[in-house]
């Protein structure tokens, strides 16, 4: 099935990921190095300024069937 990760705007967030017969779908804010074969995706997406955060959040994926869908929130 779907699974759907909410992360607060503005935090530093990388992701592996890795997808079956599903997508991965990130943020604008977030670049990536991608490999598409067939009908997987692979790849290592990273908001900007990642590397020097004093917090990172760090997702590591496997999908089957099924997408993954990171989406930004603001803060209340």
């Amino acid at each position: 099935g779907a699974i759907e990760i909410f992360v607060p705007a503005n935090t530093a967030v990388r992701l592996e990921g890795e997808s079956g017969v599903g997508s991965i779908n990130v943020p604008p804010t977030m670049k990536g190095n991608v490999k598409r074969e067939f009908i997987e995706t692979q790849g290592v997406w990273q908001s900007e300024g990642f590397e020097l955060a004093e917090r990172k959040l760090v997702i590591y994926y496997e999908g089957g069937v099924g997408q993954l869908t990171i989406r930004e929130t603001e803060m209340v």
